[in-house]
């Protein structure tokens, strides 16, 4: 990572994006407290309204290419695409659905699997490199994936080239360490979920403490609901260091399918 930031032009400003798929089921298994029964509905009419999914609809999924980056105009129009296989999604489907998205940076792809293999990611590299053109004058692009089989193939190599992306691959078992902006949406949302339950003298005491000494006094001068959500505004670990750079695109090494 170091390497490929040095190599950024003085005109040019660096900008990281973080790309990792996610899978969505169609159906959830079922557990304890997923629904609740209202206590003036009789158990029976409860049972008829409860669907139990076949197991074909459970093991179902859709492909999520989610996309971060730390530029808020790049940001905005990032191509987030949602995969599904030829069997769940019928043509007449995707093309209904994606009517409904024009306009937006969600795609709806329909493929014969749902699975982001090689070719559909570098087929989503290539539109996220149509997208970005417009800034290629002005920023320097560079592109973490981690060490998943599929990202480390040359064809990936080879389409990030040729959309002038720089692509950055993070060490085997390290996402979680230097998949910065990643880490910094999980924090995002445990600061949302933790104040979700604080109460308005929580709310209050936390605002209080902020203003005195910010977060560290926070941390270090109450415990509680509010010092926790105040200790969970923290910055992600720096990437700095150790990283898996690639900055030419391999010649030698054969796709890895």
């Amino acid at each position: 990572m170091n390497l490929l930031e040095s190599l950024c032009p003085a005109h040019q400003r660096i900008v990281h994006i973080n790309m990792d798929e996610t899978s969505l089921r169609v159906a959830e298994d079922g557990h304890v407290g997923y629904v609740r029964r209202p206590p003036d509905m009789p158990p029976e009419a409860f049972r008829s309204l409860q669907y139990i999914a076949p197991l074909g609809q459970r093991r179902t999924v859709f492909s999520y290419l989610a996309v971060l980056c730390d530029d808020e105009e790049v940001q905005r129009i990032l191509p987030q695409v949602i995969i599904g296989n030829e069997r769940t999604l019928s043509v007449r489907d995707q093309r209904a659905l994606s009517a409904g998205l024009a306009g937006s940076p969600l795609q709806l792809w329909r493929k014969k699997s749902a699975w982001c293999n090689a070719d559909a990611l570098a087929e989503w590299i290539s539109l996220l490199g149509k997208t970005l053109a417009p800034f290629l004058g002005s920023r320097y692009f560079i592109l973490s994936l981690d060490a998943c089989p599929t990202h480390l193939t040359e064809k990936v190599a080879r389409a990030c080239a040729r959309a002038h992306i720089r692509l950055h691959w993070l060490p085997g078992g390290m996402t979680g360490m230097m998949h910065d902006l990643k880490n910094a949406a999980r924090k995002r949302r445990r600061l949302k979920e933790k104040a979700r339950n604080l109460s308005d003298a929580d709310l209050v005491e936390l605002m209080a403490l902020r203003q005195k000494g910010g977060k560290g006094a926070a941390v270090r001068g109450t415990s509680g609901p509010a010092a926790s959500a105040a200790g969970s505004v923290a910055s992600p670990k720096g990437t700095s260091g150790s990283a898996s750079v690639t900055e030419s695109v391999p010649s030698e090494r054969s796709p890895a399918e």
